[in-house]
């Protein structure tokens, strides 16, 4: 394994880091290194004189992204290769805050995602950093690739957006949750008929491969494709999902 590349749970039991100082360190899965992710590094070992990275293990990955992301080692290694990078830590355990109370970095630099979807996953990191004096920054590198990544989402995380949201807007309101549970139990279920089109949503990622000779387009390999219900096929979903008894009656074709 490259000399680089250290373990969280190597570093608590010595309690120390040689990677102390004026560190930049960043934090994500990096599964695919691409260009954005190089300005990203870059950015950041501009900011401090060193640059850690830190790979989420797998054991903090979902079951959904497990199935689609390289190993922990081999992310790691990945990124290790890169000649910017000072030091790698593989996160085999604990959660970054504690890898924050160890390095001390001056700057924490995530990717955009962790700002709004993948909040939860670092707001104890984020507040102790700050609360230490030093910087976070959100960035992309600037970059606007469809990997097949972006197919994929952490539900959990998603969930949690979605019912911080809800809690909002219901405080705004001056509204108990509590009242709002009460009265979806102690009303019937309807019965609802929800008549549509059967429609299938596919979403595919694609590379850019360059602009076509016989028109002013842009030329793409497909990566990969995720199909999902649309039509009135989600609006009956959807209202199942209320508590309502649903019937739902569509068409449906060879294709």
């Amino acid at each position: 394994m490259n000399t680089k590349v250290e373990t969280l749970s190597e570093l608590v039991s010595v309690f120390q880091s040689s990677h102390r100082g004026n560190v930049a360190l960043c934090y994500g899965h990096f599964n695919a290194i691409h260009p954005g992710h190089l300005r990203y590094f870059r950015k950041a070992k501009d900011s401090a004189d060193k640059l850690l990275i830190a790979v989420e293990g797998d054991k903090q990955l979902s079951e959904l992204e497990r199935g689609i992301n390289f190993s922990e080692s081999d992310r790691a290694q990945a990124v290790a290769a890169l000649d910017i990078v000072d030091g790698v830590v593989i996160m085999d355990s604990g959660r970054l805050e504690d890898l924050v109370k160890i390095v001390r970095p001056e700057f924490l630099f995530l990717g955009k995602e962790f700002e709004n979807r993948r909040a939860t996953r670092v707001v104890d990191a984020v507040e102790l950093v700050r609360k230490s004096g030093g910087k976070v920054v959100y960035d992309s590198g600037e970059t606007h690739y469809a990997t097949s990544d972006f197919l994929y989402g952490d539900q959990s995380n998603l969930e949690n957006e979605r019912w911080a949201q809800y809690f909002t807007a219901l405080a705004n309101q001056k509204i108990e949750f509590t009242s709002v549970l009460d009265g979806l139990l102690d009303s019937p279920s309807p019965r609802i008929l929800v008549v549509g089109d059967s429609i299938v949503d596919r979403y595919v990622a694609c590379d850019p491969i360059g602009m076509s000779n016989e028109a002013p387009v842009i030329v793409v390999k497909e990566i990969e494709s995720k199909d999902y219900v649309g039509g009135a096929g989600i609006v009956a979903a959807h209202v199942v999902g209320l508590r309502a008894n649903c019937v739902f009656v569509s068409v449906s074709g060879a294709d």
